[in-house]
């Protein structure tokens, strides 16, 4: 359960998280060489769900969940992918904290880590 003296620490987790989604920014996946990466594969596969598209080549083509749940939204799949790493960035921060609280780690070092997480780019 979350207790008051966890509010503080999860509020510095969640500013920090967006200070560096702002500052990390994003990829010009229009541009060479990024135009040619993974995202055009997954794109081809958000245009083809619900369905699946036989011709994405491996290991894509086993990477389903993703490029599926973006090919149901209603938005463009480049606002959809964007959202959803954002969605799941936030989700990974605060799993990860409350993984490290259940382990018996102190709020302060387990703050700590996931700062250091989230200000790893990579």
């Amino acid at each position: 359960m979350i207790k008051e003296t966890d509010y503080k620490y999860t509020a510095i987790l969640f500013f920090m998280t967006i200070v560096m989604i702002v500052l990390f920014g994003q990829i010009d996946y229009t541009e060479q060489p990024y135009s040619s990466w993974d995202l055009a594969a997954y794109r081809e596969m958000a245009s083809a769900s619900p369905g699946i598209n036989p011709d994405i080549p491996q290991p894509f083509a086993y990477r389903l969940l993703g490029p599926f749940l973006v090919g149901l939204l209603p938005i463009p799949d480049s606002i959809a992918f964007y959202a959803l790493a954002i969605t799941f960035s936030f989700i990974l921060v605060f799993l990860f904290y409350y993984f490290l609280l259940q382990l018996g780690i102190s709020r302060v070092v387990s703050t700590v880590t996931v700062l250091l997480f989230i200000f790893n780019k990579y």
